[in-house]
């Protein structure tokens, strides 16, 4: 009944479900966070709280006292900063992605969307449909990944996060497709990122996907 830590899609860019890597992983890197609420706390509040702009999401706690020696906070629920917009103006917001008016009473949208399909493309790195460019937030979170596997302060090879970012924000971002046809051992020209022997000026980060090493 506790808080561990906040994830949103985005941070899971650099994973790759091979590498079975936890979810506790990732929080650390982002450290991103909550408000916390109780359930007396006044709308006014909250939503001063959310106008400080660390973040739109909150958790509404109540203590447990059950146990005098061991008083405890317990989560209840969930708020955001919507809820509470709708709360203050006593309508409900429906944006573009919205099915339902109102999710408890199942009254729904009724402007055609409820026959859209959902584009799951939007789940899909921003650099896959900007070409070669990554966002401020992908631009962190690898740098983020980046510094703490490889770069740390007290590490032979340390850079800053400023440095980090520079050196991200100025890389070119490749999407390549595999030309070898499967079954095929001898990897088409195309394919090749290096060769023993070949000499290179770059350095390659896989940012999804994978690669195959042809030894031997």
């Amino acid at each position: 009944h506790d808080y561990v830590g906040l994830l949103v899609t985005k941070d899971l860019m650099i994973a790759d479900p091979d590498d079975e890597m936890r979810l506790g992983d990732f929080i650390p890197i982002f450290h991103r966070k909550v408000e916390s609420f109780f359930r007396d706390t006044k709308l006014v509040d909250a939503l001063n709280a959310f106008k400080k702009g660390g973040t739109h999401m909150g958790l509404v706690r109540e203590t447990r006292t059950e146990d005098p020696s061991n008083p405890r906070f317990e989560i209840v629920g969930l708020v955001t900063l919507e809820d509470i917009m709708e709360e203050i103006i006593q309508a409900e917001i429906v944006d573009e992605t919205d099915v339902y008016v109102d999710v408890d009473k199942g009254i729904r949208v009724c402007d055609g969307r409820e026959k859209d399909h959902i584009n799951l493309g939007v789940f899909d790195p921003v650099w896959k449909t900007r070409k070669e460019r990554l966002s401020e937030d992908e631009i962190g979170a690898v740098a983020a990944h980046l510094r703490r596997i490889a770069f740390a302060h007290d590490s032979d090879m340390s850079l800053s996060m400023q440095a980090l970012k520079w050196l991200i924000a100025t890389s070119t971002v490749h999407t390549q497709q595999r030309v070898t046809a499967l079954g095929n051992e001898v990897p088409e020209k195309e394919d090749w990122l290096y060769q023993f022997g070949h000499l290179t000026e770059a350095c390659t980060l896989v940012l999804q996907g994978r690669l195959a090493i042809v030894v031997g």
